[in-house]
């Protein structure tokens, strides 16, 4: 029985968390438009919106001379207006809660380029977005993530002018989970998804104990292995520990394809051209087996090489000469095995962590100026498969050959069609239809897809979510 007192009690109590609610609103939405893109400027905002508890900072259009290092705790959004629109020339933005403030928020950095050798870099952050940012670097790391293990970077171009690298995980140099199982297909990670990279020495890279989720990304004219993965050296006491590398095209113009020196996890799915996998024994290891945080618990499969002979796709080697010990020390079905994790032998089965990102579909959150930007559709959706069909609509700039590819929430590929320049599909206006079947004239089941389309003209992919329920 509710009395007047309780009542009273119980308006007062909503009144004091709609007070709070509203507080911590204000404190989490503060809106600093900065003066413009300078250094100076964008510092100002950033100190301003820190002082406030959070908040996003707008860096206004132009190209600007942006010199020096721009210092921020994580809680900052930074959003320019485009790529094309926001253009920062030379200089660095570097959010590090361990010296600039810790605010223990998400943040966001989106719609901006970084040009002659700009650069950005993370250190201790957790539950941030990189995404629709250019970085052409001029030497140097284009993008350095340090001792942070929750984050995405989608939708970036990345291109260098040397052999540094293009994006660097870094652990904490300190945690080495030994169960492999734990990490593979959770959260804990950072995600690289639906970006290109061009003219790099590794287009990603790791070490320190860093697991990276590298996937749907497309590598062009690398001048080494284009994934790589270090072993323990190079400065840190760890190799890297897992990696997740599937649905990527990595081009023949690259150098090298995929070489991992050290850890494990899974590749699978990728498209190599006239490139193979090196399985890599680092640096000048000692034996005998096993090598302290050496290649193990690594799975492959899936993998397409177009131009390799099948016994030369995976390649087991050292590349400091040591190729009689890399072959004791790497061995099939010990170390590495050329098929998908089994409850069975390996005691779990792997599932990839949800795609796009969850991050990526909630764009919404930090940046009302992304309205708009949606390039592809589909109607309807949901839709009935086996019973109607859903149109995929998407623009193109110019006439291109396209292909069109439908995975299944594993990633498993089940449609595929390519169109040429000029014909539905492949033209400025395009609505192609999906009957919901795979390429074996079944009916799919109820669930999300990804549709992934590839123009080649504009060497990019475009991806829509589709829902299916019958």
């Amino acid at each position: 029985m509710i009395t007047s007192k309780n009542f009273q009690y119980f308006l007062a109590c909503c009144s004091l968390l709609v007070s709070l609610s509203f507080f911590v609103t204000q404190a989490h939405a503060l809106e600093v438009i900065a003066r413009s893109g300078s250094t100076d400027d964008i510092q100002a905002a950033a100190d301003q919106v820190e002082a406030a508890g959070g908040g996003t900072v707008y860096i206004p259009a132009g190209k600007y001379t942006f010199t020096g290092e721009v210092k921020s705790s994580d809680g900052i959004n930074f959003i320019g207006k485009g790529q094309e629109g926001t253009i920062l020339s030379g200089g660095k933005i570097d959010i590090d809660t361990r010296y600039y403030g810790k605010l223990d928020k998400p943040f966001r950095i989106s719609d901006i380029s970084f040009v002659n050798g700009g650069s950005l870099r993370i250190d201790s952050c957790h539950d941030f977005r990189v995404d629709h940012v250019t970085v052409e670097a001029d030497g140097g790391t284009a993008v350095s993530i340090v001792r942070s293990h929750r984050g995405v970077i989608d939708h970036c171009k990345v291109t260098q002018s040397g052999e540094y690298y293009g994006i660097y995980i870094i652990g904490d140099d300190v945690t080495w989970e030994e169960d492999i199982s734990k990490l593979l297909g959770s959260a804990e990670a950072i995600f690289i998804e639906d970006c290109t990279f061009d003219k790099i020495g590794h287009c990603v890279d790791g070490t320190a104990g860093g697991h990276y989720v590298f996937r749907y990304n497309v590598l062009t004219n690398s001048y080494s292995a284009a994934v790589d993965a270090h072993g323990p050296g190079y400065g840190a006491d760890l190799g890297t520990r897992a990696v997740e590398i599937y649905n990527n095209l990595i081009d023949k113009t690259n150098l090298g394809g995929i070489g991992i020196r050290g850890g494990g996890g899974v590749i699978f799915n990728n498209r190599l051209q006239e490139k193979h996998i090196d399985l890599v024994l680092e640096g000048d290891s000692e034996g005998p087996y096993p090598v302290p945080m050496q290649i193990h618990d690594l799975w492959i499969w899936g993998n397409t090489f177009e131009g390799v002979p099948e016994e030369e796709q995976i390649h087991v080697t050292s590349w400091s000469g040591q190729e009689e010990l890399a072959k004791e020390c790497i061995q099939e079905n010990r170390d590495y095995f050329l098929r998908a994790p089994t409850q069975e032998l390996d005691g779990f089965t792997y599932t990839p962590y949800t795609y796009p990102h969850p991050r990526v579909e909630g764009i919404d959150q930090y940046n009302p100026i992304d309205e708009g930007r949606e390039e592809v559709r589909n109607r309807p959706n949901p839709f009935r498969a086996g019973k109607e069909v859903t149109l995929i609509e998407y623009n193109l700039n110019q006439f291109s050959n396209v292909t069109i590819t439908i995975y299944d929430p594993l990633g498993q590929e089940v449609w595929r069609k390519s169109y040429e320049a000029g014909e539905n599909g492949g033209r400025k206006l395009n609505s192609v239809p999906w009957d919901g079947r795979n390429l074996s004239g079944k009916v799919v089941a109820n669930g999300g897809y990804i549709c992934r389309i590839w123009v080649e003209k504009e060497n990019k992919y475009m991806v829509r979510k589709i829902a299916v329920a019958k």
